[in-house]
């Protein structure tokens, strides 16, 4: 999902790394509010 996202995207690179960042702490807050 994030390869295809990189490859149709022409942002640079920074665009999508930070939309990663943002998901990870989203994913991490979640676990963290479900234990």
């Amino acid at each position: 999902m994030f390869a295809a996202y990189k490859q149709g995207s022409p942002e640079p690179k920074r665009a999508p790394t930070q939309l990663f960042l943002k998901l990870n702490v989203f994913v991490l807050e979640m676990t963290l509010n479900s234990v």
